[in-house]
């Protein structure tokens, strides 16, 4: 099931920002930028490159499998940051769990989540 629109980042122009303006904190598998927001939202992008997989159905997987771990922990995630994913092109084997453990990871030192 994906995002709402209020949780999602779309336009490149608000990629933008959040690249030029945001702090960075890496991860084995990824890397999230986060800006604060002037709001009480809390708004997610993902990035998944051609370089980490050429093939559209393991990149959407991708996707999906990050998507669905923000929506079941969006109780946990602080509110007031626009959050871009990226995934860097280490990846070898596409992992569920190991991805979300990696994204976990760095919400929680990056001083996004609640806990």
């Amino acid at each position: 099931m994906p995002l709402n629109k209020k949780n999602k980042i779309n336009r490149p122009s608000e990629f933008d920002i959040v690249f030029k303006g945001g702090k960075a904190v890496k991860g084995s598998f990824l890397f999230i930028k986060f800006i604060s927001r002037f709001d009480d939202q809390k708004r997610f992008g993902i990035i998944v490159s051609a370089g980490v997989s050429k093939k559209a159905v393991i990149r959407n997987k991708i996707k999906r499998t990050l998507t669905e771990f923000l929506r079941k922990n969006m109780s946990k995630i602080k509110e007031g940051k626009d959050t871009v994913i990226v995934l860097k092109n280490n990846l070898q084997k596409f992992d569920a769990n190991s991805l979300t453990d990696d994204l976990a990871g760095v919400l929680i030192t990056a001083g996004l989540t609640k806990e």
